[in-house]
């Protein structure tokens, strides 16, 4: 299997793939990734989407999920051969 880097069409090694993934798969990404899975979340009366309301509410957490979310990427590129358009990564046969 290879992997190709649609941004500027070179073929890129497994062990870039996680690199070019965390530097890819921004915060803004994973909290608009979150925000799209569910209901508002209320505070105070307030109403916020998911990943807004744990982006300000717990950023540690937050930047746990991130890191998770984008090792779960590389995984899926590099052990499961699936293409990742978002972080502008192809798989090849």
């Amino acid at each position: 299997m290879r992997f190709i880097d649609t941004r500027n069409g070179e073929i890129i090694r497994a062990e870039d793939v996680g690199p070019l993934v965390e530097s890819r798969y921004t915060e803004e990404m994973y909290e608009d990734f979150l925000n799209e899975l569910g209901d508002s979340v209320e505070i105070c009366g307030c109403g916020y989407s998911e990943g807004t309301a744990l982006r300000r509410v717990d950023p540690v957490r937050f930047e746990c999920g991130l890191h998770e979310e984008q090792a779960y990427i590389e995984s899926d590129i590099v052990d499961n051969g699936e293409s990742h358009p978002e972080v502008n990564i192809e798989v090849i046969e």
